[in-house]
């Protein structure tokens, strides 16, 4: 089985950059709070988008090249 990576760097850069934005306008809708709050709501949000995606994988299905196939 065959496979290809494709990266795209300037994309990507992007998406983080609009990240930022949207990270900043967070902390702006919540009056500034103390950074301690604001760095468990990042936290937070970080670790249940990953929870969600490996769900959503979960769900579509994941091809994994099997190493012990004698094929």
């Amino acid at each position: 089985m065959k496979t290809k990576i494709v990266r795209d760097v300037p994309i990507g850069v992007l998406l983080i950059v609009i990240s930022m934005f949207a990270a900043y306008a967070v902390t702006a809708l919540a009056n500034f709070p103390p950074t301690l709050n604001v760095i468990a709501i990042f936290a937070l949000c970080y670790v249940t988008n990953k929870l969600v995606v490996v769900g959503m994988d979960l769900i579509q299905g994941i091809e994994i090249k099997d190493t012990n196939d004698k094929e």
